[in-house]
């Protein structure tokens, strides 16, 4: 090694210019790597004088997007999974009403239920009809009972019911007990109770082939209604 004479410290061929010939060389190789960064973003990132509705921004992501989900139709039921739900019941309701806030006009058994506005088989006439009524099976001059408190609106003779007793019980429901006895009825205009006979049967003569019975019709509001349904007397 060279020691400097004077300062007797250690040194390097050259002197002074040695150390400039250095400091040259720093000075480029930053300029170099500056040139290399700034050449990498600008080649990364869009000019700043472009404005950005006009830049394609996917020419600038450099990670790749996830893929769509495909979309799952909705409210269906999943393949090869068995359907545990319990099945609807289909038992049919009998022909025997429950007991309620109403009387029964007459017994309890029921020999034809209201059809609902379908056709049903008469035997007596020998044709098919519709059924506005429920027929109450029972026993020669029986009684029949008021369903509920009312005032007599009508007795009349019709050729196909017989003796017909129609009864206002208020809340627009009427009702008609079809096939009584002549003179075991109440008169137009008077009142009747809940459970009080109003009758005695005898016979329908559109359904004489069907046995002895009464023919049990109500109307609510005019139109004509399931009289179990409305006596609140239905069941499963």
């Amino acid at each position: 090694m060279l020691f400097d004479k004077e300062k007797k410290r250690p040194g390097f061929p050259g002197g002074s210019t040695f150390y400039a010939v250095v400091s040259l060389a720093i000075v480029a190789a930053g300029v170099g790597v500056w040139g290399a960064v700034s050449s990498s973003l600008s080649r990364s990132l869009p000019p700043a004088a472009t404005p950005l509705s006009t830049i394609n921004w996917d020419s600038y992501v450099t990670r790749p997007l996830p893929e769509e989900l495909p979309e799952e139709p909705a409210n269906q039921r999943p393949a090869n999974v068995p359907d545990t739900r319990p099945e609807a019941s289909t038992a049919k309701r009998e022909n025997t009403p429950y007991t309620g806030s109403f009387a029964l006009p007459f017994g309890s058994k029921i020999s034809k239920d209201y059809s609902d506005g379908e056709m049903v088989k008469s035997k007596t006439m020998g044709d098919w009809r519709v059924h506005n009524g429920v027929d109450f099976e029972g026993a020669p001059e029986e009684e029949v009972l008021a369903i509920q408190d009312g005032t007599v609106t009508r007795l009349e003779q019709d050729p196909l019911w017989g003796i017909v007793l129609v009864v206002d019980h208020g809340s627009g429901i009427v009702a008609r007990y079809c096939g009584l006895s002549e003179n075991s009825t109440p008169q137009t205009g008077q009142t009747v109770q809940k459970g009080e006979p109003v009758g005695i049967i005898a016979q329908v003569p559109s359904e004489s082939a069907e046995g002895t019975h009464l023919h049990f019709e109500i109307s609510v509001n005019g139109k004509a209604a399931d009289p179990l349904a409305v006596m609140n007397k239905s069941g499963e």
